[in-house]
């Protein structure tokens, strides 16, 4: 339903050649097409919403600031998962100058949590898919120093990659701890979204499935879900 009605959107935004809503219904249709670039949901495609953002690149000179950087960051996320390094970077410093254009007035409707703190979480998202951990880790650290309590849902999914980064780099008691902490806040506020990148973070660590960590995590997830 939510993809027919962004392409419904697409269509009917071209057909009244007005770039604004076509940029903004490619940026959601994008979204769902890749589930977040895999980080929702694991049959996403990446390619397809990959498309779909550089065609609403093509519209920015139209877009508020905070769309633009919006574009600019998730075209940088599928470049990383797709280990794209140059062209994530790119798309990276594409979003860094919008978000350095962002006002007040910007901050409005579905952009509200659009700063330089959001653009930090989707920096470190990104040096986790191109496997440098460590440079996520000081990115997602930084993201979340600066997160408001305004802007929970955002620091929760910072939480979820910083878990990711530490598992990455072997210090699987942080990255464990942090996870399941997370995940546990996610369930108590319903973030079902959130809950899904959780699981995909979770899934993330099999390869060290047999290490005490990690089965403790397994194990405070299930009791979690059960209540």
């Amino acid at each position: 339903m939510a993809l027919s009605h962004c392409a419904f959107a697409r269509k009917l935004a071209d057909s009244m050649r007005d770039p604004v809503i076509g940029g903004m219904a490619r940026i959601f249709e994008s979204n769902l097409r890749s589930d977040a670039a895999t980080l929702i949901g694991s049959d996403g495609d990446v390619i397809i919403g990959l498309r779909i953002l550089r065609d609403a690149a093509t519209m920015t000179d139209s877009l508020p600031p905070a769309a633009r950087a919006r574009i600019g960051a998730e075209l940088a996320q599928a470049y990383a998962v797709l280990e794209l390094d140059r062209e994530c970077q790119d798309a990276l410093s594409r979003a860094q100058r919008a978000v350095d254009d962002i006002d007040e007035v910007d901050r409005t409707g579905l952009f509200s949590d659009w700063d330089a703190s959001r653009l930090l979480v989707y920096e470190g998202t990104c040096w986790l898919f191109l496997n440098k951990p460590r440079k996520a880790i000081v990115a997602l650290d930084a993201a979340l120093s600066t997160t408001g309590d305004g802007n929970r849902n955002v620091g929760l999914a910072a939480q979820v990659d910083l878990a990711s980064a530490y598992n990455q780099i072997g210090e699987l008691e942080e990255g464990c701890r942090i996870l399941g902490e997370t995940h546990s806040s996610l369930v108590a506020m319903g973030n079902q979204r959130g809950i899904e990148r959780a699981h995909r973070a979770i899934e993330r660590t099999t390869p060290w499935r047999n290490e005490q960590p990690v089965q403790a995590l397994l194990e405070r997830i299930r009791s979690t879900e059960i209540q």
